[in-house]
């Protein structure tokens, strides 16, 4: 059995199903409700605990809230906080509830291609852990993508100018992408901004590298909310039409300083102030931060910062 048809023990496409009425009241529940899905089907594999459901915390919940209620979003969020998690539930829950004759296509890029394929095996993970009766079939299923008989499609590829090449996605998520080269990000936008024109959405989470990269410029007119002529911009999107979402590891209930101090603690003596600032506070490139350099004490940025690390590599 070749790659391309090896479902690997996932529902077959055009399998027939029985439906009582409590699977078509769930299966209604679940089209209409992405919090309903997710917290009473999704199951996701936690390293410390197995395969367990997927209750949204309250940061969590409003990430959710924004990819569905916003075009275009951008998430500036601290490491181990599940934003991928939160974007694979919400892939999966458009692919599993879309209609025939409103298709999704999604396109998930990431910095390297294994990165994009790892999501995708989360997304494969969850779906093949759902009840048959509430999934659409599969009938392509490989490394690169996974294809539904409703219709629907999940691609992943690397960021790279072409990655979208072909494609009128009605979805396209770049994970981490402040780690993305600047040139191939910027140019990468540039390509796939024109396939989404019919309405497609994007969304772009990322914790902070710096101030000079396409990640922070996108955040900046993210939260620019004043447009060309001073006006105020309603909605909630800043200048360049993305919505803007940001939390830190203060936002996670397990790690809330005045609770658990113990946390914050051990992870700024594991990685250091200036690290831990940068992956768990989300400091953007703009906020000073202090640092003893060749004895000297001094305010720099984490953009200055990084290129300081740079040259001292």
């Amino acid at each position: 059995m070749s790659g391309d048809d090896n479902n690997g023990g996932l529902k077959k496409g055009f399998e027939k199903d029985i439906f009582d009425d409590f699977r078509k009241i769930e299966n209604f529940k679940c089209m209409i409700d992405p919090f309903y899905f997710i917290e009473n089907y999704m199951i996701i594999n936690e390293p410390s605990s197995g395969d367990v459901k997927f209750i949204l915390y309250p940061y969590q919940k409003k990430i959710i809230e924004g990819f569905y209620n916003y075009r275009d979003v951008i998430l500036l969020c601290g490491r181990q906080q599940g934003k991928t998690t939160c974007a694979a539930a919400y892939i999966l829950w458009k692919v599993v509830t879309a209609l025939k004759e409103k298709k999704e296509t999604i396109l998930v890029t990431a910095n390297k291609l294994s990165q994009a394929q790892e999501i995708l095996e989360r997304i494969k993970y969850s779906y093949g852990l759902l009840p048959k009766w509430l999934v659409p079939g599969v009938i392509k299923n490989n490394e690169r993508s996974m294809v539904f008989d409703n219709g629907s499609k999940i691609l992943c590829r690397a960021t790279t100018p072409d990655a979208g090449r072909g494609l009128s996605p009605t979805l396209v998520y770049i994970d981490e992408m402040a780690f993305i080269k600047k040139s191939i990000a910027a140019a990468f936008m540039t390509a796939i901004k024109p396939t989404l024109a019919t309405g497609g959405k994007m969304f772009i989470t990322s914790t902070p590298m710096n101030d000079e990269d396409e990640f922070a410029k996108i955040w900046n007119g993210a939260t620019d909310k004043f447009d060309s002529n001073g006006n105020e911009i309603k909605n909630g999107i800043g200048s360049n039409g993305f919505y803007p979402l940001k939390f830190t590891f203060k936002d996670h209930p397990d790690r809330d300083p005045d609770t658990n101090p113990k946390w914050e603690m051990s992870w700024r003596a594991s990685l250091g102030d200036a690290r831990f600032r940068q992956e768990f506070l989300c400091v953007t490139g703009e906020t000073k931060i202090n640092i003893l350099h060749n004895k000297n004490s001094q305010d720099v940025t984490i953009g200055e910062l990084f290129n300081l690390l740079k040259e001292n590599q």
